[in-house]
């Protein structure tokens, strides 16, 4: 198990962070068949580097994992995660609530501390994925971030990648996240080659 800790990371990404700007539309069908040949190749090379992979999931309410785990072979990489739609539900994984008070529960922060504490509660994981964001506007709260604008991190090893990726608005939720998915298998195959 990696020994660098949660300031570690969050003291990196301002050296990491990186904005994913997705402003066109898309066809769901080929999204989907996209993001089924990215989840067959992650979980081989996974199985191939004998790499663990564990995710807290918010705004994508475990569709990486449900990605994942639609291919034969996916419990030799992944034991599962965590869907932590509420602020206290991700708290609860271990999520500081001070970082959550200072920077937005729609933060890269968060989103380092979801792929940290993923990766330090899934036993054996060496991989560590977060997603945290807002696909759309609840009418009884007032937010200060945008709609459609998503922070994933990724921790593997002593290593980080942060993204920001700012969504063209699109005609379903779903597609929201197939799209957001299909990010995160990108990032996690280029991750680990």
């Amino acid at each position: 198990m990696p020994s660098k800790n949660l300031s570690y990371f969050l003291s990196a990404i301002c050296h990491n962070l990186v904005v994913v700007e997705n402003r066109r539309k898309l066809s769901e069908a080929v999204i989907n068949k996209t993001n089924r040949q990215l989840a067959k190749r992650l979980v081989l090379v996974l199985q191939q580097k004998k790499i663990w992979l564990a995710a807290m999931e918010s705004c994508t309410g475990g569709a990486l994992i449900n990605e994942i785990t639609n291919i034969p072979g996916a419990s030799n990489i992944t034991q599962g995660g965590f869907i932590t739609y509420s602020v206290a539900q991700k708290i609860a994984q271990g999520v500081p609530a001070a970082l959550v008070k200072k920077h937005s529960v729609y933060s890269p922060q968060v989103a380092v501390a979801m792929a940290y504490q993923a990766r330090q509660k899934v036993k054996g994981s060496d991989l560590g994925v977060g997603i945290t964001g807002i696909l759309a506007y609840d009418k009884k709260e007032r937010r200060r971030n945008p709609i459609d604008n998503i922070d994933m991190a990724v921790i593997y090893k002593d290593k980080l990648s942060v993204k920001k990726i700012l969504l063209a608005p699109q005609s379903s939720r779903s597609m929201a996240k197939a799209i957001i998915v299909n990010q995160a298998l990108k990032d996690i195959l280029k991750f680990c080659s």
